[in-house]
This record gives structure tokens, sequence and C-alpha cells, in this order.
């Protein structure tokens, strides 16, 4: 696998300085871009993007605090690190080239050695920030997916949960229950009479976690608490009144009459968020 050329843009009005770094540089395997001012050093950023800059800080025109101020502000060169080359050595004039954005500064007269291994330092840094970037907003993408698939399926699994509920408490209510009441209204044995005791008895235990569930809408008729289970489904008028049998009409005043027992009918609510909350607590 290839391994990309580091390019190093050099910004420096000391030609002496320019060929130094040109020459030593080149000599390591680096590409350079020389830049006698920071105005052709613009010029030369709008072709390409350089993997850092070696900039001189007192230049004529714009220095090198305004160019690396400038290149700061932009987004597209914001990431570029900026090594000041730099006869000063008062702290003042090292902190503002920091508070501006540098990353180091190379002491002039320069070492090549030492201003080869910073440059290396520097530009790897770029790559390992760049990389793990890349990194982390993959990795956020993978997690914003997978949560967004988990929703999906822990919204069905509600769903299938509360249609499976209601499907079979109407069954109870309107199959087993009347046909229940219809064998004891009849001459049994003692041992018919036991066995319809014991299946009232699994009936209500089949219903006892359904019952607990409802507790909180106590007042409601039957009709109204079937209904709530559909309601809480996100199931419209139209369809509600398809599976129960009856018309949406109906449907609407079983609505008007549920928000008025929960009080909540003057209030702009909307019923199944308030059914799924409630249902909550």
């Amino acid at each position: 696998m290839k391994t990309e050329k580091i390019h190093i843009l050099v910004v420096d009005d000391d030609q002496d300085i320019r060929n130094l770094l040109d020459h030593a540089l080149k000599k390591r395997g680096l590409e350079v871009s020389l830049a006698d001012d920071a105005y052709q050093a613009l010029e030369l950023l709008e072709q390409e993007t350089p993997d850092l800059i070696l900039l001189d800080v007192m230049m004529p025109g714009m220095d090198g605090y305004e160019f690396i101020a400038k290149i700061k502000s932009n987004v597209h060169w914001s990431a570029i690190p900026v090594i000041f080359i730099t006869a000063l050595r008062d702290k003042q004039s090292l902190l503002k080239g920091f508070k501006l954005g540098a990353v180091d500064f190379i002491v002039k007269p320069i070492q090549i050695s030492e201003a080869v291994a910073r440059i290396n330092t520097h530009v790897e840094l770029k790559r390992a920030k760049g990389q793990l970037q890349v990194f982390l907003t993959e990795t956020k993408v993978e997690l914003e997916e997978t949560n967004s698939a988990l929703t999906v399926l822990l919204k069905k699994s509600e769903r299938d949960r509360a249609e499976l509920e209601a499907n079979l408490s109407k069954n109870i209510q309107t199959l087993l229950q009347p046909l229940l009441l219809q064998l004891k209204s009849t001459e049994l044995n003692l041992e018919q009479a036991q066995i319809v005791e014991m299946a009232e008895t699994s009936l209500e235990e089949v219903m006892s976690p359904f019952s607990q569930n409802l507790g909180q809408f106590q007042g409601l008729t039957s009709a109204e608490i079937d209904l709530v289970k559909y309601i809480k489904m996100g199931k419209s008028s139209k369809e509600i009144a398809g599976i129960l049998g009856k018309s949406p009409r109906t449907i609407e005043v079983h609505r008007k009459s549920i928000r008025n027992k929960l009080g909540i009918a003057n209030q702009k609510i909307n019923l199944t968020s308030f059914l799924n909350r409630l249902g909550q607590r």
C-alpha cells in the first residue's frame, strides 16, 4: 500500500530559510510548497490543502499572527496544524501564537532534525484525529441506526402485545363468559358444576393482569374499557369500528365519553398519548 507524501507549506519572507527548509524536507521525502508572504500562501491554499504549515511570525504586510487568524476562521483550513518559525523568544509572543491556534514553535536558527521531528509529530496527530473523527462519525451513525431499529421493534412488540391482550379479553368477554353464564343457568350435576366453577376461576386468573392494568379506568363501561385498548394501539375510530362491528359515529361517542370521565374533555390532549402515559404510572 502506497503511503501519501506529507505536504508542507513553508511561508517565510527570508529566501535563505525557504531554500534551507525546501532542500532539507524534500531530502527526507516530504513534499514542499513555498510562499514568500502571507498573500501568496493564501493563493496556494486555494489550490491545495497541505498537511502542515511552517509559518514565519514576522513578515511585511500580513504577519504570521494575522495569517493564522485568517486560516483558523476558515472551515476548510482550520484543521491544518501551524508551526511558527520565529526568532522571538519572549513568553507573550509565544502565548499569543498558541492562543491564535499554533500547535508548536521552531526557534531560529533552525535545527533541521528538530524541525522534522516536530513536523512528523504534528502531522501524525492530525491524521490520528482525522481517523478518530471518521470512526466516531461512523459509530454514531451505526448507533443511531441500531437505536431506530430497536425502537421500531419495541413499538411493534408493544402493539402486538396490546392487540393480543385486547383480542384475548374480547374473546373471553364475548364468547367464554356468556357461555359459562348460560351453562350455570342450566341444571348441572355436581361434577359439571365443579367443572364450570374451575373454568370461571381459570378465566379470572387469566383476566386478572388485564383487570389490574385497567383498574385506573374505574368508571368506564366495559365497552369503553374494551375501546381503550384499541385507542392505546393508535387505531383510528374507523379501524376500531371495523374491529368491533360498530359505526364510526358510535366509536366517536365512546371516545367523548372516555375523555369526559378522564377529565380531559375540553383539553387539547391526544387521547392515545394520554392513555399510554396513564398506563405507565
